[in-house]
């Protein structure tokens, strides 16, 4: 997921981004809507047509396919807590672009106190099985020790957003350990999923407007985590967001994004690999990144 700034910094757009779409298909399902006034529903509204696509499929689900509602209720609620994808592989679209030389990003990570080196590196292996696609590795460049704020991922975040990125660094990812809230979360989620009331886990975050900084939860501690792959798809999908992809049905935009980004790094020299700039362009040096958030 993204994290949004509100007049400049600091709200989040957690995992909301779909369901509120899928909530109000949920409530339909729940009055026995007609199929008419469910596609007609969906058609006027104002989402991205893929997310219409995937409320269509849902409506496909409800009339053609499980006749017993029981099922199609738990699958929304499934979809309710799950965050939205970055999208899907499109292997014949990415293969039309030319990724060039091996580079690397240099991450400064901020290892959670519960978080052990050999978590660090079976995440940051799980990211590289991915980048490696792009002819891209991620590389730890330093490891700075860290207690994880409050008891959400917005503090985490407002905590990042006021981080200068330090010499030799072109991210930060912080890695945020499992706490005794976040067991008395999952167990409060189950007893609301049995009145049919979504919950929605926030399992990481990236500053949108650059995608320099961001973090995940690095335990799969939860239900709802495991469905959605764990703390390894995780970090996937949040390093796609660090990428500068946004959410999407398909990955195709996003490698055209990733190509964009390595070919101005290879204009911008290896000092720092470049960011996405709010309102379009990019940031190629870090003293910018640093002007950008901390205005110095």
């Amino acid at each position: 997921m993204e994290f949004l700034p509100k007049e400049g910094i600091k709200e989040m757009k957690i995992c909301y981004e779909m369901g509120p779409s899928l909530f109000a298909f949920y409530s339909l399902v729940l009055q026995n809507s007609s199929l008419k006034t469910l596609t007609a529903r969906i058609q006027a509204s104002s989402i991205s047509i893929e997310r219409k696509s995937l409320l269509f499929q849902g409506v496909f689900l409800k009339f053609k396919r499980i006749p017993n509602m029981r099922h199609i209720r738990f699958l929304l609620l499934i979809l309710l807590t799950s965050c939205t994808t970055v999208g899907f592989h499109r292997s014949s679209v990415r293969d039309t672009y030319e990724y060039g030389k091996m580079k690397f990003i240099r991450v400064c990570v901020w290892k959670d106190e519960n978080v052990s080196k050999e978590r660090m590196n079976y995440l940051f292996d799980s990211w590289n099985e991915e980048l490696i696609l792009y002819n891209l590795q991620a590389k730890v460049a330093q490891v700075k020790d860290w207690q994880r704020p409050g008891w959400t991922g917005k503090a985490i975040m407002e905590e990042l957003y006021n981080a200068e990125l330090p010499e030799g660094c072109d991210r930060i990812l912080a890695l945020a350990g499992v706490r005794f809230s976040d067991i008395a979360y999952e167990f409060a989620s189950y007893i609301l999923a049995l009145f049919f009331i979504p919950t929605f886990e926030v399992l990481g975050a990236v500053d949108s407007p650059t995608g320099t900084r961001g973090f995940v939860l690095a335990h799969t501690a939860s239900l709802g985590h495991l469905l959605v792959g764990g703390a390894s798809n995780t970090i996937v999908h949040e390093g796609y967001h660090l990428l500068g992809c946004g959410h999407a049905f398909y990955l195709s935009e996003c490698y055209g994004q990733i190509k964009e980004l390595k070919t101005t790094s290879e204009i911008a020299g290896d000092s720092f690999f470049p960011a996405t700039y709010p309102g379009g362009g990019f940031i190629t040096s870090r003293k910018q990144l640093n002007y950008f958030f901390l205005g110095r």
